[in-house]
């Protein structure tokens, strides 16, 4: 049997294995060696990363349970996606090990934002945290926990019906009988998609509810059910007691989320009034600029920018300037996972709310909130008057939470234009808006 490319290190990974193993009379062959490391390399993109001693096993196992765990509170399953999974076991080791800077723990408005507007998500990572975990971390860590958490969730949305995924040795006649066998016999199941195992590497895991497999899947991400090709009648029985099981576990319509409800529905639509009319002329004086950044630092990027806000919305440029700089020496920034950052301060030197786009000519290194470093190629300014008001408050809120929501609405403000940015902002905020209505609707 021919090694694959870079087999050496796999091959590695297999005697590591086999003398934890400490089975004296099991002697490897090295043509055995190369068909278990070709294996180990087949499927790496299918696992999670090979862990390299045993406190590593021990950290993916207890971030295993506590995503099972937040997502038993929720009642939202958030251990579909492996990449999801891997991103969070990354996150946390690094937390656990001290190999990152901890934040701050000081108010950071993007995530206070999303704590906000997902209460009974943050409780469940509160909860759970404390389950899973000895090591104490402050409230700033445990928002940055709910931005992977929200950004999962607000990424897929919610099926009416379960989708199956059914894999076999290769992909034929067994694969089709057990699909049909599934269709027929679960009414919960509606969709239904083959595949072959040397395949996986090719489908979004996530795509689907449950996974059924004939044959055993070491190593596999994610959870699934071995079943016979016939679905044979005990095993028929058993499929819809765990079927039933996780459509209890995981309702149609999630819990995630948990809008306030309001007492006095005249007193908010009078309070809605005042964050409609705030919110229209916000997005009416957004605008996008590019910003000559070549050769730039930080701080004169800062003063680039703020130069270039209207006279009418700033009295100091300089205080302003230099009250951004205290921010960001204070927890940074960078949004997590793209070429953003949200530079934001409330300030007596502010005149009146003011929020704009700049593109930068040459992007500057910067770090994110997790503590990564990114390129930011595009700065977003929010600036407020130290008296703001509360319906401000909570249009400038809600743009600062929509930004984390989701991989598309961060990829919209990376490379969207400002009628599309605008457009989304509205939607978001109509959305929010019809929402609190049918809730003060319904206490009346």
């Amino acid at each position: 049997m021919a090694a694959k490319p870079d087999s050496l290190k796999y091959q590695g990974y297999v005697y590591q294995i086999f003398a934890k193993l400490d089975v004296p009379e099991v002697t490897l062959a090295q043509n055995e060696v190369i068909f278990l490391a070709n294996q180990m390399q087949m499927h790496e993109d299918q696992r999670v990363p090979f862990a390299s001693d045993d406190q590593e096993v021990l950290v993916n196992l207890r971030v295993g349970q506590f995503i099972q765990d937040v997502s038993d509170q929720v009642q939202f399953d958030f251990s579909k996606n492996p990449a999801f999974s891997r991103r969070l076991q990354k996150h946390i080791s690094a937390l656990l090990q001290h190999s990152v800077k901890r934040l701050p723990n000081v108010r950071i408005e993007t995530l206070s934002q999303l704590t906000m507007h997902f209460p009974q998500l943050y409780e469940a990572i509160t909860a759970a945290w404390k389950l899973d975990f000895s090591e104490e971390v402050n409230v700033a860590e445990l928002q940055l926990l709910l931005l992977y958490f929200a950004n999962e969730y607000g990424s897929r949305q919610p099926r009416r019906n379960l989708s199956a995924l059914v894999i076999c040795d290769n992909g034929l006649g067994t694969s089709a009988i057990l699909a049909a066998r599934l269709q027929k016999e679960v009414p919960e199941i509606k969709q239904v998609k083959t595949a072959r195992a040397s395949g996986l590497a090719q489908l979004k895991l996530e795509d689907y509810d449950i996974i059924f497999s004939t044959l055993d899947l070491p190593g596999f991400p994610r959870e699934y059910h071995l079943v016979s090709p016939l679905l044979l009648g005990w095993e028929l029985d058993r499929v819809k007691s765990e079927v039933a099981s996780y459509v209890a576990k995981y309702p149609e319509k999630s819990t995630v989320q948990q809008p306030c409800r309001f007492k006095n529905p005249a007193a908010v639509l009078t309070q809605l009034v005042g964050e409609s009319a705030f919110c229209q002329q916000l997005l009416q004086q957004m605008t996008l600029q590019p910003i000559g950044s070549q050769g730039m630092d930080m701080n004169a990027v800062l003063s680039a920018i703020v130069t270039a806000v209207p006279d009418e919305y700033v009295k100091d440029r300089l205080e302003v300037a230099q009250r951004l700089k205290k921010r960001l020496d204070l927890a940074p920034l960078g949004l997590p996972g793209s070429h953003l950052a949200l530079l934001h301060t409330r300030t007596r030197t502010v005149s009146k709310c003011f929020f704009a786009i700049y593109d930068l000519a040459e992007p500057i290194a910067m770090t994110a909130m997790d503590q990564s470093k990114i390129m930011v190629k595009r700065q977003l300014l929010l600036l407020a008057p130290e008296d703001l008001p509360e319906a401000s408050a909570n249009v400038l809120g809600m743009i600062s939470s929509f930004l984390v929501m989701s991989d598309q609405t961060l990829q919209l403000f990376e490379s969207g234009n400002c009628q599309e940015i605008a457009a989304a902002i509205a939607q978001q905020y109509l959305g929010q808006v019809t929402q609190r209505l049918n809730q003060a609707r319904g206490q009346s």
